[in-house]
């Protein structure tokens, strides 16, 4: 990676933080066991942090969309080609992809 990416990776935050910390945040890796529905899936998704998450949420319909990555446990390599993608998007990739995101969740969850 170059200088310019810095990843960060969040502890546990209190409620009141978290969601003031969403917009500076571009991608979420939450490669899951289970989620029943994924309340912090769905918050990232709000404000257009694109997720990468394993396929064992409800969330599957991520990839035919351009807003993300749902992706098998098993499948270790397609978590590393995501995130390596999402390092090599130019600004207006990140932006396009973004607002995919965005856009996928006013038609999911009506915001």
């Amino acid at each position: 990676m170059n200088d310019s990416i810095k990843i960060k990776i969040q502890s546990e935050l209190k409620p009141d933080a978290y969601l003031a910390l969403l917009p500076e945040y571009h991608a979420l890796l939450l490669p899951t066991q289970t989620e029943n529905y994924g309340h912090s899936i769905v918050e990232c998704m709000l404000f257009g942090v694109i997720p990468v998450i394993s396929n064992n949420t409800p969330w599957n319909d991520l990839i035919p969309f351009k807003n993300g990555w749902s992706i098998s446990l098993a499948q270790k390599d397609k978590y590393v080609s995501a995130l390596k993608y999402l390092l090599d998007l130019d600004q207006k990739g990140f932006y396009s992809m973004k607002n995919s995101v965005l856009e996928y969740s006013k038609v999911k969850f009506g915001k």
